[in-house]
């Protein structure tokens, strides 16, 4: 399970504006000025509609499989650029 495996789980039980809140972070990675969904659920803004953080929203396993082979041909192209090896464990 990953970390947004995790805090998907986890945010089942938060208020929604939270979960709206990390829908938003997770797809933009911050929040903005615009983003005041935790002030409208407390009436200092005007209302807004939450969309809370879903299983759509999470990378799945294919993405992240994806990022690691992204990572080994990276490692690959910087040990053939060095002459002294690179070990992967020490990355």
């Amino acid at each position: 399970m990953t970390i947004l495996q995790e805090i998907l789980e986890w945010s089942q039980g938060r208020p929604a504006w939270q979960r709206d809140a990390l829908r938003r972070l997770v797809l933009n990675g911050e929040l903005s000025s615009n983003d005041i969904v935790c002030k409208s659920a407390h009436g200092l803004a005007e209302q807004q509609e939450t969309a809370p953080l879903a299983t759509e929203h999470v990378p799945g396993t294919a993405e992240l499989k994806a990022d690691i082979e992204a990572l080994e041909n990276w490692v690959a192209a910087i040990r053939k650029r060095r002459k002294k090896p690179v070990e992967v464990a020490s990355i």
